[in-house]
């Protein structure tokens, strides 16, 4: 530590030679950690914040699934997420509740992210004019 600033680190990082026998230069950084952690915590907050939809995000999400999906294709989505216990004898309007309840939980965005990848995979064969005989019940 240095005597100017008691947050303030010296971090000296020194590289030796790279596959091909050249020596890297050494690094010298100076690093106020107190003022890092506050600036990464601004941005840690500022992105959980992006992160919940506002109501006209919201609202595009739900005229999508209302729009471009049937009521088959919502169940399909339910039945992956292990939430079609919720719609049973529901309306679509209710399937697209808990859709919409189930992918802005916070817990559930990997499962979200991951479905939405492999959605967009199995519309991409069935666009295929060879694979997509392959493809049944999509």
């Amino acid at each position: 530590m240095t005597s100017e600033n008691p947050n303030k680190e010296s971090i000296n990082i020194t590289c030796s030679e790279n596959d091909d026998g050249e020596t890297e230069p050494t690094y010298n950084i100076n690093v106020d950690i107190v003022n890092f952690l506050q600036e990464f915590e601004k941005i840690s907050k500022k992105k959980t914040s992006n992160n919940v939809m506002d109501h006209s995000e919201l609202y595009a999400e739900i005229s999508n699934y209302d729009i471009n999906f049937s009521i088959k294709q919502l169940t399909m989505i339910c039945e992956y997420y292990g939430i079609r216990n919720l719609i049973k004898g529901k309306k679509k309007t209710d399937v697209i509740e808990n859709i919409m309840i189930y992918e802005n939980n916070p817990d559930n965005i990997i499962m979200v992210l991951k479905r939405k990848q492999l959605w967009y995979y199995m519309d991409e064969i069935k666009s295929d004019k060879f694979l997509k005989k392959y493809i049944i019940n999509w």
